[in-house]
């Protein structure tokens, strides 16, 4: 995974994992409903939205990191415009 965006994972049941992040790094805004096995970096932030992980308490039991930057999520941000009738600036939106 490697890139600087907001990265948003979700789904209507929200149970939607985010799992197997083995190698490079990601710089910006990750949020997921469910989050398992960090094991690269992230340099911004990361937020979980289950209050009960599949995986326990433990989302990075390996070599990753998990750093904050209000730099890095200034960036991912910046360029983000949400307009009420569409993603203007999405990459990819699937449902």
């Amino acid at each position: 995974m490697i890139g600087r965006a907001i990265l948003i994972v979700h789904n209507n049941a929200k149970n939607a994992i985010m799992k197997n992040l083995n190698s490079g790094t990601f710089r910006g805004l990750l949020i997921a409903e469910d989050i398992i096995h960090i094991h690269a970096t992230i340099v911004g932030a990361i937020v979980s939205l289950t209050p009960s992980p599949s995986a326990g308490n433990t989302i990075g039991n390996g070599s990753g990191a998990a750093l904050f930057s209000n730099i890095n999520i200034l960036k991912a941000t910046e360029g983000a415009i949400l307009v009420p009738n569409g993603s203007q600036n999405a990459v990819a939106w699937r449902e």
